[in-house]
């Protein structure tokens, strides 16, 4: 499967946001682009459900007119190819001082990170935590797989900091220096044949894989993508390789056995403790897209539904139960899958 259209989701379906809900959006806002040195492209607020959501891009563009409609700002944002962060805000949790969001990696689990890749995590280390941000895990290496770190967001949501061998020129963003990569979003799996052809069948295609049987552990990359590499090449050469691509990638992180547990599941956030929401895939026309996975048993979370507010959404399931949001993209689909300039 590829990101041409081999896959259910149609021609160039685009890896479009991560959703995370966060309890106050002047903190995650002040975190994402101070600290991180993402745009807020936009938001949008639902009165009627007392919400208001955030988006945040490593891009040039200026985002929509704030004064727009949320129709007007749906259909802008279903135009981008890039991935967004999208900050989801229950008003007044801010006020709550002992309200606070599950991160996915304590009991029970599920979601775990966001990840980029940036020149040096030592120097973004140091200077995200003479900024007051909780570093989890201090730079260093791990395994053969390249150096690595872990910030956490204003909601302990965590951040991976993945140094690459290339070497960007430029102004800093944020923080972590200059020219960062949107690279991965990673959740946990509980049968990886399963769950790598559920993402297939949205057109991704798996593009490289780490093993660790010491730590009893592996991981699967997805991307929309025509990219290939050399699977014959040493886990070393293949994570240099990976962690230079410049779009980006679902990590499915399996603890081996799990698949054999019949009463084993991961949390999908979506029911207490709330925390990670979505990720979100842009395609041609989310009603085709809804009915072609509903006919290969793809449980339907939401029907796609049109709304005053935003642009249609439905809701899909993985097979751990993790939600994929799929929407319309408005305007031409691009020419090729999408690469940050």
């Amino acid at each position: 499967m590829n990101a041409n259209g081999s896959g259910l989701a149609g021609f160039q379906p685009v890896f479009a946001q991560t959703m995370v809900r966060v309890k106050d959006p002047v903190k995650t806002e002040d975190f994402y682009v101070n600290k991180l040195g993402m745009r807020r492209l936009a938001s949008l607020d639902f009165p009627d459900s007392k919400e208001s959501t955030y988006l945040f891009a490593y891009s040039d563009e200026e985002g929509p007119d704030p004064a727009s409609s949320n129709p007007e700002k749906s259909a802008w944002l279903s135009s981008r190819p890039y991935p967004m962060v999208e900050c989801r805000h229950r008003w007044r949790t801010e006020s709550d001082e002992g309200f606070a969001y599950h991160n996915g990696n304590s009991d029970p689990r599920g979601f775990g990170h966001m990840g980029l890749t940036i020149n040096d995590i030592h120097e973004a280390c140091a200077n995200l935590e003479e900024a007051g941000v909780k570093i989890v895990r201090k730079p260093g290496p791990f395994k053969d797989v390249g150096s690595i770190a872990f910030c956490a967001d204003p909601d302990n949501y965590w951040i991976e900091l993945i140094e690459r061998d290339e070497k960007a020129a430029g102004p800093s963003a944020g923080l972590i220096g200059p020219d960062p990569v949107y690279a991965q979003t990673m959740i946990r799996v509980k049968d990886p044949q399963k769950s790598v052809a559920f993402y297939e069948q949205l057109g991704m295609k798996m593009i490289n894989k780490f093993d660790f049987p010491d730590l009893t552990f592996s991981l699967f990359f997805l991307a929309y993508t025509e990219d290939e590499i050399d699977g014959s090449t040493s886990q070393a050469d293949r994570a240099r390789w990976l962690w230079s691509r410049r779009y980006p990638t679902l990590e499915l992180t399996y603890n081996y056995g799990t698949e054999k547990d019949p009463n084993f599941q991961h949390h999908n956030g979506n029911t207490e403790p709330l925390g990670f929401g979505y990720v979100g895939v842009v395609v041609d026309n989310v009603r085709q897209v809804t009915e072609s996975l509903k006919g290969v048993g793809t449980p339907i979370i939401r029907e796609p539904a049109s709304s005053t507010d935003a642009a249609p959404l439905a809701f899909v399931a993985d097979p751990d139960g993790y939600w994929v949001g799929l929407t319309s993209r408005t305007g031409a689909a691009p020419a090729q899958a999408y690469m940050k300039p």
